[in-house]
């Protein structure tokens, strides 16, 4: 739902910020909020915790994180002498 367009009224939903994640699990009409992360892996391991019937989902493999720069140089064969 969002919230800057919707209202609701049930005093168990209160926000402050965007995205606000809950998960009302079956048979309980309580809402619980997600305050981890918002990663796939950390989304589903919350509704795992949380579900009334296990879920099973396979992820892809995390890539990565791309550097930030280029690898430091081995050799003196660029403009980037190595001492």
């Amino acid at each position: 739902m969002d919230g800057t367009q919707n209202t609701l009224d049930n005093p168990d939903f209160k926000w402050t910020g965007f995205p606000t994640i809950w998960f009302i699990k079956k048979g309980s009409g309580k809402p619980i909020r997600h305050t981890g992360g918002r990663s796939a892996r950390d989304l589903l391991k919350f509704v795992q915790e949380h579900a009334t019937s296990k879920i099973d989902v396979e992820l892809p493999p995390e890539e990565p994180p791309k550097p930030l720069s280029q690898a430091v140089p081995t050799d003196n064969s660029g403009p980037v002498k190595v001492i």
